[in-house]
């Protein structure tokens, strides 16, 4: 399984990439996650599972509980404005998109959404002619999802939606664009490294790495946990992303309750040797 880990001496990258992820879950702390939050995306596909059983439960980054808290709350009924629900893309990542049109317009490129949720940013970009994919921890967060799209007539590019593990995606140099907003916050801190390391292999060259830091804070609970701009850059510059643009979110472009703690940036991801 190639998920991206490269500084393993003479083995091979699909089985020192099996080897550090098998270590990393293996060690890794369960999350607790808090009913009013947000989706985050991560759970192991039926086929990873069938692929590698005798292991499965070690390698998916999300325990059954966590899917099943989330998976039931989703199923409960979350409706559009519920808990973690904005109704919409935030102002900021569409005008980060604007800034992609012609790009997008000239040639086929490709997004990704981790903890998509009900998947507005994902139709925002395939309005704009992007093959764009949501991942999502929750089987009927991804059916809203696909109910969203639905909804909103003739798209020029693609959105798709999956309950595929982020951290296990096997798309490696496949995405020009990357959004990370309330995903790097949910996660358990235990892998933030592996989520640096995922987001790095599934950029091309080059791409583009687009973090709403949010919420800004130095509170030790959660999720949500604490973010910080020196938090993001400590996991990213050591692996060559070269931050091109990091300024805060003006109040007017938040979404309501979150004006004052969110800091948008933006990711050169390295060209690979």
């Amino acid at each position: 399984i190639d998920v991206g880990f490269t500084a393993c001496g003479r083995m091979s990258l699909a089985k020192t990439s099996f080897l550090a992820l098998f270590l990393h879950t293996l060690t890794r702390r369960s999350l607790c996650f808090s009913p009013n939050f947000f989706t985050t995306g991560c759970h192991l596909s039926a086929s990873s599972i069938q692929a590698s059983r005798t292991c499965s439960a070690t390698l998916t980054m999300s325990s059954s509980k966590e899917r099943d808290h989330w998976e039931g709350m989703w199923a409960r009924g979350l409706k559009p404005g519920d808990a973690f629900d904005a109704t919409k893309s935030s102002e900021s990542f569409l005008d980060i998109l604007s800034s992609w049109r012609e790009t997008a317009q000239a040639r086929k490129c490709r997004m990704l959404v981790p903890g998509c949720g009900r998947g507005y940013d994902v139709v925002e970009a395939a309005k704009l002619n992007f093959d764009a994919l949501g991942l999502d921890i929750s089987e009927t967060a991804v059916s809203a999802a696909q109910a969203y799209r639905d909804s909103q007539g003739t798209l020029s590019g693609k959105a798709e939606f999956s309950t595929t593990d982020f951290f296990l995606l096997q798309e490696s140099g496949s995405f020009d664009l990357i959004f990370d907003y309330t995903f790097l916050c949910a996660i358990d801190p235990s892998t933030r490294s592996a989520w640096a390391e995922t987001m790095q292999r599934l950029l091309k060259p080059g791409g583009e790495l687009v973090t709403l830091i949010f919420p800004l804070g130095d509170h030790t609970s959660g999720p949500p946990y604490a973010m910080s701009t020196d938090l993001v850059k400590g996991l990213l510059e050591p692996r060559g992303f070269v931050c091109e643009f990091m300024e805060p979110v003006p109040p007017a472009k938040s979404h309501p309750g979150r004006g004052g703690k969110e800091v948008l940036a933006r990711w050169r991801a390295p060209a690979r040797k």
